[in-house]
């Protein structure tokens, strides 16, 4: 469960102290955050630990945007497996905030509507635990942009250009 008010908030509080656009901002936010999620995720799945060493190796240097694109993918595609089993990995919010980040990005050239973060995101608004936390709430934020979950973009965007006039 979230609260989309506040996600809207985040997201343009995430600008605030950007110079870049908001999806700059909002991806900054959302990349940086994965790794406290992803361990967050293994203290509760420890078989998904090769998840958060495939993530600390692409953290561990800094990268040429091809060899990084190319290892966020494999992030994401490493956390897709876990949802062949079906296990109750399903009902994590910590997971589910961590799937729709990165589906988020990984499909950020897509139509809003084709993005598959959609899914995990209508899961955690109908999911009956509460998102806790600054970094499962900034993956949100991103995958909610790319996927303009409920207009998310204008949202954000009323509420920075109020801001700014304001």
């Amino acid at each position: 469960m979230f609260d989309y008010t506040t996600l809207v908030h985040l997201g343009a509080q995430s600008c605030a102290q950007s110079t870049g656009s908001i999806e700059v901002a909002l991806v900054t936010h959302g990349l940086n955050g994965r790794l406290a999620t992803v361990v967050r995720v293994a203290r509760k799945h420890p078989e998904f630990s090769e998840v958060v060493r495939l993530i600390e190796k692409t953290c561990a240097r800094r990268r040429a945007t091809r060899e990084l694109d190319a290892m966020l993918d494999m992030e994401y595609q490493s956390a897709l497996d876990f949802l062949k089993g079906g296990s109750s990995i399903l009902c994590d919010v910590d997971f589910l905030a961590l799937l729709a980040g990165m589906a988020g990005f990984t499909e950020r050239s897509e139509e809003p509507r084709c993005n598959s973060a959609r899914i995990p995101v209508s899961l955690l608004q109908k999911s009956p635990h509460a998102l806790k936390g600054k970094s499962p709430h900034a993956l949100l934020a991103m995958a909610m942009w790319f996927c303009d979950y409920d207009g998310y973009r204008d949202a954000v965007e009323r509420l920075v250009t109020k801001t700014r006039i304001g």
